[in-house]
């Protein structure tokens, strides 16, 4: 019985630390806004409270904190190099990219 705990410890460590170390990333190819609040410009939520842009990008490869998709739209929660979060929408300045391991 022993072992069989020790056993399921240790395959659940190794899950825990692959599982930990995948960081998924989006590709920046073009000019994008990151907001601070988790939906784009112009979408009713904005009639609440009013969203503003965070930082503007321009190229680059970024760090994706979370992901989802909407009724109409697809979102990407962020973190930057230096620390910033916000979140940044699907289009055509972003290349979702694999994980990076």
């Amino acid at each position: 019985m022993r072992a069989i705990l020790n056993n399921f410890l240790l395959l659940s460590l190794v899950i825990f630390i692959c599982g930990c170390s995948e960081k998924k990333t989006i590709e920046i190819v073009g000019e994008v806004n990151v907001m601070k609040l988790p939906y784009p410009d112009g979408h009713v939520a904005e009639l609440q409270a009013k969203n503003s842009v965070v930082i503007v990008l321009t190229s680059g490869r970024i760090e994706v904190v979370d992901e989802w998709a909407e009724k109409d739209f697809y979102a990407y929660e962020i973190r930057t190099s230096d620390g910033q979060k916000g979140f940044v929408f699907g289009g055509d300045n972003i290349k979702d990219k694999a994980p990076k391991y």
